[in-house]
């Protein structure tokens, strides 16, 4: 049985992981929406290339979260099978490898997606300071770039740990 109860914990995580996506999404299309809603054309164009470069994030979130579902059910049909034969290692280990497997690919999916959508914001933040179009919205622009970029440091150091030990 404590094989369905880490299972159950991994699905949480895999939830968690999931919520922490909805933040960067979210975040990362209020500045878009910030930045492209202006009289400036300058501003109004890196707006734009913002918002086209936050569909890719987007979609990862929902993928995410659809593991994260799929995951979940197959956990919990996984302990109801399990209360009628608890020492099936079997399926325990099966359960376990799913589980396993949906937050490492939800970093997997922000180790790519990450650091383009840092790049896109810093280059459009830069542009905007340059053009004098909004010196603010161009600072906000370059930190949740270099944040984005801190980020999949982190990461990439949490996935060489999670491979590790």
């Amino acid at each position: 049985m404590d094989n369905f109860k880490e299972a159950i914990e991994y699905a949480d995580a895999a939830f968690a992981n999931s919520k922490f996506f909805l933040v960067v999404c979210i975040s990362f299309l209020i500045l878009a929406f910030v930045v492209r809603h202006t009289q400036d054309r300058t501003r109004r164009k890196c707006g734009n290339v913002l918002l086209v470069s936050a569909v890719p994030s987007i979609l990862m979130y929902a993928a995410c979260l659809g593991a994260g579902f799929y995951t979940a059910v197959v956990c919990y049909r996984g302990l109801e099978a399990g209360a009628l034969c608890a020492g099936d290692v079997d399926e325990g280990n099966r359960l376990m490898g799913l589980c396993n497997g949906v937050p490492i690919d939800c970093m997997f999916f922000s180790l790519f997606i990450f650091p383009v959508t840092a790049v896109i914001a810093i280059v459009c933040g830069v542009i905007i300071i340059r053009k004098d179009a909004g010196k603010k919205t161009g600072i906000a622009s370059i930190i949740y770039g270099a944040a984005l970029i801190g980020y999949t440091i982190w990461l990439l150091f949490a996935l060489f740990a999670t491979f590790a030990g």
